[in-house]
């Protein structure tokens, strides 16, 4: 994957974690989890910081903001079975944690909150 599209799937996990609910289940399609994609989203362009920090593409203040979003979304959200449904997801103060710690990261990578674009993510069923 080249570097402007690692970029790319990172801003755009971001944009579905930032968004409200109604946004990030019609995002998604219908079979998947959408609780579980949300984070997994995220969580695998995440992975891709790296190579992102060491060609300019994050400063400093949009690497700390990442870098919340993935302590809530890790160490909070993912594995908690309570947390991780469609009536936390739409309820819950964690998810909305995550979702504000979502806005301030794109507004640090100057970013405009907007409906993810997926279009590169492929879905298959399980």
């Amino acid at each position: 994957m080249k570097i402007e599209q690692q970029y790319v799937s990172l801003v755009e996990s971001l944009k579905l974690l930032a968004s409200p609910f109604p946004q990030q289940v019609n995002a998604l399609p219908e079979f998947v989890d959408v609780p579980f994609e949300v984070l997994d989203n995220f969580m695998n362009s995440f992975l891709l910081m790296p190579q992102l920090i060491e060609n300019g593409f994050i400063n400093n203040s949009a690497t700390a903001a990442i870098i919340r979003c993935y302590n809530i979304s890790f160490m909070t959200l993912l594995g908690n079975e309570e947390i991780m449904s469609l009536t936390a997801l739409e309820k819950d103060d964690k998810w909305e944690r995550a979702r504000s710690l979502a806005l301030i990261a794109l507004k640090e990578l100057k970013e405009t909150p907007s409906e993810a674009d997926l279009k590169h993510i492929r879905w298959s069923r399980s």
